[in-house]
């Protein structure tokens, strides 16, 4: 009557029950009446549902065989262990174990509901877990109409991986999970979607979604909440660059600032760096937008503009109460700039920029405030990552390297035999030749020359140009030793590292 299927009791004594609806509570009183506990939510396909229950009841109420997709809570635990659960109201309900869901090998998802029609439901979470088992941090499902494209980022690359037909269903279901009329709507939207089973696993992600003049374009960003948080000394080995890092982390004012394109891992650093400051002896304050990780420890704020909290706000009131530590998300406006690099003459202040290296981010920090001398004095490290893919070690092989290749490695002709390494493409690696990914480091040397030379206002190919006489290596120099060290392609390094400063 309601195909609605209780599978397990939560931590909180309530049950959860699969429904194909989640927006929907038409029964949530009946369901609460029925079962003698609250009731939160999953989402399954209806075919499934319905399937489940029928083999249930069949059963007598055996633990069915159902995948549930979504959940509106983490954690189920076993009735048995739950302490709220009393005996009158225990039922043999089990989380088991997941179906699969057919997805062909052009990405076209094969799923059909009872009468034969594609199914958006299974469609559109069958494609979900597919990208997440290929390794997609982000999901884009991108409208061409009559029917959807959906890309996933692999490794840092978007790869094209499915189909879908019917772009009104799609976003219909799309607009479930994100709590969201998409179809209608005519507005950005951000918010973070039911946790999706993928495997063994919980995954969160956070929904954005875009109107587009072919319509709503919805992108989906993994949020990490199972693997444990890395410290930089797991992130880099490069002991220039954890030498650099670390001194600026001593020091009980400046500002650290970590630089790199969007998707190169400054957030992640960011978190490690202030793992590692994060001690009960310290007060350290976040303002971020979003909060993508919580941390236990820190304080952190949520930029909402809706209720007048800026990172200009937001951060003029964390320099009055009395903070050891200030991190801020990402600096992007003249405003809270001036606010950070003012704060950093008395406290550490760790943030990231975008730009391309270390070079180039002090003169965006320059641009940004407008005073290039107090930035000179303010900033106490500040560095430049890259993500770059690595050779599949399964099906990695060497190959002399060609003159192009032994040119743009800064090679002569005379090391033509020169081996470089490739992958040929394989299952391990899904035929792409890369499998996982390392960051390519710089650190500016703030020599007193390097420093006279952001306070006079100089580019940054000149203050580029006397770091290096001073000992930095760059990104791409850094890149280079990783090619010939087999470890990336020099297709790789190519595509990730410009030859220039900007």
């Amino acid at each position: 009557h309601h195909s609605a299927l209780p599978v397990s009791y939560l931590p909180d004594g309530s049950v959860l029950v699969v429904v194909a609806d989640p927006t929907s509570a038409i029964h949530d009183e009946e369901l609460r009446a029925e079962l003698g506990v609250p009731v939160q939510h999953a989402v399954a396909a209806l075919a499934e549902i319905q399937a489940a229950i029928t083999a249930a009841v069949e059963a007598e109420y055996q633990a069915p065989q159902i995948e549930i997709v979504d959940a509106a809570s983490i954690g189920a635990v076993d009735e048995e262990e739950s302490p709220s659960a009393t005996d009158a109201e225990r039922r043999p309900f089990a989380l088991v174990p997941a179906l699969e869901t057919d997805v062909s090998g052009d990405g076209d998802v094969e799923t059909e509901d009872q009468d034969g029609e594609p199914e958006p439901v299974s469609a559109v979470l069958a494609t979900v877990r597919q990208a997440l088992s290929l390794g997609a941090s982000v999901i884009h499902f991108a409208p061409r109409p009559p029917g959807m494209i959906v890309q996933g980022r692999i490794d840092g690359v978007v790869r094209e991986l499915a189909t879908l037909p019917d772009t009104d269903r799609v976003t219909d279901e799309l607009g479930r999970l994100a709590g969201v009329d998409i179809a209608h709507t005519t507005r950005t939207h951000h918010s973070r979607v039911l946790p999706v089973w993928s495997g063994d696993s919980m995954i969160s992600m956070q929904a954005d979604v875009l109107p587009t003049t072919l319509g709503a374009r919805v992108t989906l960003r993994v949020v990490d909440d199972v693997t444990p948080r890395q410290s930089l000394s797991d992130l880099f080995t490069d002991p220039d660059w954890s030498t650099a890092i670390q001194n600026a982390m001593a020091e009980r004012r400046g500002m650290l600032a970590v630089c790199g394109p969007p998707g190169s891992g400054r957030t992640t650093t960011l978190y490690a760096a202030l793992l590692e400051l994060n001690t009960p002896e310290r007060n350290v304050l976040t303002i971020e937008d979003p909060v993508d990780d919580h941390i236990e420890g820190l304080e952190q704020t949520e930029v909402d503009a809706a209720v007048g909290l800026t990172v200009t706000s937001g951060l003029r009131a964390i320099f009055r109460s009395d903070p050891d530590i200030v991190a801020v998300g990402e600096l992007v406006d003249r405003e809270p700039t001036r606010v950070a690099v003012r704060g950093a003459l008395g406290t550490l202040v760790l943030t990231t920029l975008v730009a391309p290296t270390a070079s180039a981010g002090i003169r965006r920090l320059s641009d940004l405030h407008g005073d290039p001398g107090l930035v000179s004095e303010a900033v106490t490290g500040i560095a430049a990552q890259q993500l770059v893919r690595k050779t599949c070690l399964a099906c990695r092989e060497t190959y002399y390297a060609t003159l192009d290749e032994l040119s743009e490695l800064g090679l002569p002709v005379e090391e033509s035999g020169r081996l470089l390494g490739r992958g040929r493409g394989c299952g391990d690696c899904g035929g792409r030749g890369y499998q996982g990914r390392t960051s390519l480091v710089e650190v500016l040397p703030l020599t007193d020359q390097v420093r006279a030379l952001v306070a006079d206002g100089a580019s940054a190919a000149d203050i580029e140009r006397v770091a290096v006489a001073a000992g930095m290596r760059t990104l791409r120099e850094h890149g280079i030793g990783l090619c010939l060290e087999g470890v990336i392609t020099t297709a790789e390094l190519r595509r990730v590292v410009t030859n220039r400063a900007e």
